[in-house]
């Protein structure tokens, strides 16, 4: 693989994948925009080409041209995302695919993870496409922190996967967003843990009025070593 990957974005016409999309672009990595509509998906990119200064431009293509790349995001919603990676899953297999989805709900309280049988939504991906180098990263992120490039992210992205090949370039990938911090925090299993956060996080937001992300501070004030 090259030091910068060619990136595809399966269902990337929403929050979460157009957000994602104009991140790399702006840090130079060439992305491929996938949707089920090719026109729509084409549509998406050139208005984000037009309406933002960006390195590299976006490409609009159907979600089966964008797994022909490097590494391959599924930024469908929670409740398609299975479905999504299992209609997909030979044109995944041996790609490094990202999988950024939370499955919630919200009770009268709060909002709730809701953990699917396998025990996240990552290993849910891995099981419907079992020969694709699943890797979750990105579930903590605000899509709309994401879609302003005007806004300083400050946040670190944990990145768990049970390929450390995959892991490292997920990593590396991570890297060319400005503000973003990518830590290894173990094997696909520890996906529930990251999954889980975002209940926790939308949570705080509405008990502290704010928007908040994740940060890990070291307890005896050091530098981390990234």
């Amino acid at each position: 693989m090259t030091s910068t990957p060619l990136v595809g974005i399966v269902g990337g016409t929403g929050p979460a994948g157009t957000g994602l999309a104009l991140r790399f672009a702006a840090g130079g990595v060439t992305v491929l925009l996938g949707s089920r509509d090719p026109a729509r998906a084409a549509t998406t990119a050139n208005d984000l080409n037009t309406l933002h200064s960006l390195l590299t431009p976006i490409t609009g293509v159907s979600n089966e041209a964008a797994c022909d790349a490097d590494i391959v995001v599924l930024a469908t919603s929670a409740d398609a995302i299975v479905e999504t990676a299992a209609a997909l899953r030979e044109q995944l297999a041996g790609r490094i695919t990202v999988c950024m989805a939370n499955l919630l709900k919200r009770s009268k309280r709060s909002f709730e993870a809701v953990l699917p049988p396998e025990g996240s939504v990552a290993r849910a991906v891995q099981a419907a496409a079992p020969e694709a180098n699943v890797v979750a990263a990105y579930q903590n992120l605000p899509a709309a922190a994401l879609a302003d490039l005007d806004r300083e992210l400050r946040a670190d992205v944990l990145i768990c996967g049970d390929d450390a090949e995959a892991v490292s370039s997920v990593l590396a990938l991570t890297s060319t967003i400005a503000g973003l911090d990518p830590i290894d925090a173990g094997a696909l299993a520890n996906a529930a843990g990251v999954e889980a956060l975002t209940a926790i996080l939308l949570n705080v937001n509405r008990t502290l009025h704010g928007e908040f992300s994740v940060r890990l501070v070291d307890l005896h004030g050091r530098a981390p070593s990234r």
